[in-house]
């Protein structure tokens, strides 16, 4: 087999093997290692790019999942106006906003939580969340009772996981025309979401942006 180290047996006067003809290495993108230095390690060069016999590079069919940056949580909802119209209210581990029907509530949890690990319990007064069958994270009592309904019901108070971190509740009030319990819709207004939360103690009768809240 003729190589390097054997070509000038076959071949009369000076010769230059490949790996150490300038003219050869300049015309390949990737050079040969240099076996004499002892550094022909594995991967000593890198990844050959793969193209065609055009120069064209080949891509590979499946390209590497995109790594998404999720943002901080909250951060577009003005929790200032919120409260000041007595809407909704950001907290750092929660925030909720409610409509004449719903409240809407998002809960903080650690970030990678699978919905499997999740033990999330919604009761007519009180909301708990668990990891597994560690002490709950969250667990809170409502300042007004909701309608829990069940898993056939298609206006029962339900929860789901999002970007695994945060735990989100659609949650139906209890007073509401809907259920004909009240006649008024100033009467379905929370004052606050939880019994020890700070309360819209600057308002005596909902804000009339209250009204025009949608329950979606």
């Amino acid at each position: 087999m003729v190589n390097d180290w054997n070509l000038y047996r076959y071949i009369d006067g000076d010769c230059i093997p490949p790996s150490r003809d300038p003219f050869w290495l300049n015309s390949n993108e990737v050079p040969l290692p240099d076996y004499e230095a002892g550094n022909d390690v594995p991967n000593e060069v890198g990844p050959m790019e793969v193209t065609t016999i055009l120069g064209e590079r080949i891509e590979p069919k499946w390209k590497p999942p995109r790594v998404v940056q999720l943002g901080p949580l909250w951060a577009e909802v003005d929790g200032a106006d919120l409260f000041e119209r007595g809407l909704g209210h950001v907290t750092d581990t929660y925030h909720w906003r409610q409509t004449v029907g719903m409240v809407f509530l998002e809960v903080k949890v650690p970030e990678g939580t699978s919905a499997r690990d999740l033990r999330v319990t919604i009761e007519p007064t009180r909301l708990s969340i668990a990891v597994g069958a560690n002490t709950p994270i969250f667990d809170e009592q409502l300042y007004m009772k909701i309608y829990v309904g069940s898993s056939a019901d298609t206006e029962a108070s339900i929860w789901e996981l999002q970007d695994k971190r945060v735990v989100v509740f659609n949650l139906v009030k209890w007073h509401r025309l809907a259920a004909g319990n009240v006649r008024d819709s100033s009467r379905t207004w929370w004052r606050q979401c939880f019994v020890n939360e700070e309360g819209f103690t600057h308002l005596t009768n909902p804000h009339g942006d209250y009204y025009q809240q949608k329950d979606k």
